[in-house]
Formats: structure tokens, C-alpha cells, sequence
């Protein structure tokens, strides 16, 4: 038990870690509410792919700022203001391929949402770690 403990403490330690967990959680959310959009309201993919991605960035945000990078040159509101530009490409991106995946690889938008958030991760991640979080 104790080697598990410091093997997770050891690797808590690692931003993109701790930001993959919390996206993680946040995934959950995305596809959940994603899911609702466009199985039950009937919600066409590429209107429910960014709706479903504005509903998690207030999320992101704030519990990037508390639990992944904790600190930053710029006011909350600043800070904020960022993230949202972010993630306003983000979802250009995520649309983007979600659209590619359905449309030429002939993928169902739910898997091809997957896939399209796996990209945006890494995107979101170096973004906010680079330019937003030092």
C-alpha cells in the first residue's frame, strides 16, 4: 500500500497529470451532456459538439487554476478571459476533426467526439501550461 501511495504522490507531481484526471472527470461530463444533445434532444453533432464543450470550460478553468496550475501572471478575470479564447479554438478544433471523423473516416459522432477530444487535450493542456499558467 505505501508503494502505491508514493508511486501516485510521485506522479501527482506531474502537471499533465494532474490535468488529465481532471479532464478526465470534466470528459465524463462532456460526453454525458454531449450524449443528451444529440441522442435524446436530437441535437445535430456539430451543434452538440461545442455545446457540449462550452458546458465544462468554466469547469476546466477553475479547477485548472486550483488543482493543476496553480499559479499565473495574470488576474482571474484575465486568466479567464484566456482560457475562454483557448477554448473557443479548442472547439474549432474539436468540431473540426469530429466533423472529419464523421464525415471521411465514417466514424458515429460519439466515438468520433472521443477521438476529437483526445486532440483537444493535448491542445488545451500546452496552451494553458505555455501561454496562461507559468
Amino acid at each position: 500500500m505505501n508503494r502505491l501511495r508514493t508511486f501516485i504522490s510521485h506522479y501527482l507531481q506531474f502537471s499533465i497529470v494532474r490535468y488529465f484526471i481532471m479532464s478526465a472527470c470534466l470528459v465524463i461530463l462532456e460526453l454525458a451532456s454531449f450524449a443528451f444533445l444529440n441522442s435524446v434532444l436530437e441535437v445535430n453533432y456539430l451543434l452538440a459538439t461545442p455545446a457540449s464543450l462550452i458546458i465544462v470550460i468554466f469547469l476546466n478553468w477553475y479547477l485548472g487554476r486550483i488543482f493543476v496550475f496553480t499559479q499565473s501572471k495574470y488576474k482571474p478575470h484575465h486568466e479567464f478571459t484566456l482560457v475562454v479564447l483557448a477554448s473557443i479554438i479548442g472547439i474549432g478544433i474539436q468540431t473540426g476533426v469530429a466533423a472529419f471523423c464523421v464525415e471521411i473516416v465514417g466514424l458515429v459522432p460519439f466515438i468520433a467526439k472521443i477521438f476529437a477530444i483526445g486532440v483537444t487535450f493535448f491542445w488545451n493542456f500546452f496552451i494553458r501550461q505555455k501561454y496562461i499558467f507559468r
